[in-house]
């Protein structure tokens, strides 16, 4: 539902009735914006110079939590950790 609800929000124009779904980091800051991609994925855009992107490629074990507001079907965000080794 929170992927059927942010495709109708891109073919609409990115209506204000969808919050527009943004990534954070570890530390909670806004780093990427999330796009609805094929097969129920999220394309997210780092902007060029984002320091947070390099930090995050360039070590193993990137996972990402994503929550959804269950009584709207929206993505509410997504926050981009690492998991701890061994």
């Amino acid at each position: 539902m929170a992927h059927e609800a942010l495709v109708r929000a891109e073919q609409s124009g990115w209506s204000t009735a969808v919050p527009f779904l943004y990534a954070h980091s570890a530390g909670g800051r806004e780093i990427a914006y999330g796009l609805p991609g094929d097969n129920l994925t999220l394309l997210f855009h780092f902007p060029t110079g984002k320091r947070e992107y390099g930090e995050l490629v360039s070590q193993p074990g990137l996972a990402a939590f994503v929550t959804v507001d269950k009584s709207t079907g929206w993505f509410m965000g997504v926050r981009f950790l690492h998991g701890r080794k061994g």
